[in-house]
């Protein structure tokens, strides 16, 4: 896998927010931005997925696909957003 170098800046809030989980998991605050990057990058995925999927524009089974999720995780997460299907 190829790695790419990435140098930013953080507002303090972010920064403080880096150095929490990085204590929290034991680990070095690269690997804490690492993991909020994959977390915060699933959440988008299923709320764009949840978007789309509440508004008729795709099928649950599409859904799912947008999120990375089984069939049955997205009917999940849709009915504890409470949106039902609009399939006959």
């Amino acid at each position: 896998m190829t790695k790419n170098f990435y140098g930013f800046r953080l507002e303090e809030e972010l920064a403080k927010i880096v150095d929490t989980v990085a204590k929290e998991i034991h680990s070095d605050k690269t690997r804490a931005i690492k993991l909020l990057l994959q977390e915060g990058w699933q959440n988008y995925r299923m709320k764009k997925a949840l978007q789309l999927y509440g508004v008729g524009k795709i099928s649950i089974d599409k859904a799912a696909e947008i999120a990375e999720v089984t069939v049955g995780e997205m009917m999940q997460e849709a009915a504890r957003h409470n949106l039902g299907s609009t399939e006959t």
